[in-house]
């Protein structure tokens, strides 16, 4: 028998991680762009899951499941330590070490720049245009005009993570929410809406990290295919017609 073969399209939408600073701010400093650069063909993208990103990764799950375990557990652990990764990337001292440490991330020489220049690489591999799927991964800063922020973490920001920066009135509460939140939905394709809500006046600034994937795979369908019984006779039997 003839074999046709259609199409079915099959949206993912994957946790759109938040985080709110309220004052007072990190401070900011300088990493450099040209030792990324250089790194750039050296490190494999794949060099992200290493055993500290699995460690940080099923440490959050575990915690998930305490904090609600009679609940379904679904969340993004790229997206959270992405975001993690970008506020160190502004911080210093304790803060920043704190926020290492929660990522399972020693104080070996090297191993923050390491962690940037791999998420930059994974940005931008996974942003390579693919047929049949579309997916679409990134970053968001909205940053309140009152906060100094330095000109080197915003290139780096943009540099490294690919992070668009928007200045945001947070002592319009609404006019923030709605900023953020129509940003989301265009970004998702109308997908995920009125995601942020009762916004602070206090905020200062708000990390987004997104991820939208679009997919398409063929559908198989029904055919004859020898299936053997217990009794060990041969019979034919249509295939159960799958989805992915």
């Amino acid at each position: 028998m003839g074999q046709k073969r259609g199409s079915a399209t099959m949206p993912l939408y994957l946790l759109l991680c938040l985080m709110l600073l309220s004052p007072p701010g990190a401070t900011l400093h300088r990493h450099g762009s040209r030792e990324s650069k250089k790194r750039d063909k050296e490190t494999p993208a794949v060099s992200v899951v290493d055993p500290p990103s699995k460690d940080f990764t099923f440490d959050l799950y575990r915690a998930l499941v305490t904090a609600a375990p009679d609940q379904n557990i679904f969340f993004s652990p790229l997206s959270i330590s992405m975001s993690l990764a970008m506020l160190a990337l502004g911080a210093r001292s304790n803060t920043k070490a704190q926020i290492l440490e929660g990522l399972s991330l020693g104080p070996q020489a090297g191993s923050e720049d390491r962690l940037h220049h791999t998420f930059h690489q994974l940005l931008r591999e996974l942003g390579r245009p693919r047929k049949e799927l579309r997916l679409s991964l990134g970053n968001a800063l909205f940053i309140s005009p009152t906060v100094p922020i330095r000109d080197a973490f915003r290139s780096a920001m943009r540099t490294l993570y690919l992070a668009d920066t928007f200045p945001t009135n947070f002592g319009d509460p609404a006019g923030a929410q709605k900023q953020i939140n129509d940003y989301v939905a265009k970004q998702t394709e109308g997908k995920i809406v009125d995601l942020v809500k009762d916004l602070e006046s206090t905020e200062v600034m708000v990390v987004v990290n997104y991820i939208f994937f679009k997919g398409k795979t063929p559908v198989v369908k029904p055919d004859l295919s020898p299936f053997c019984c217990f009794c060990c006779e041969s019979t034919w039997s249509p295939n159960t017609e799958r989805r992915g």
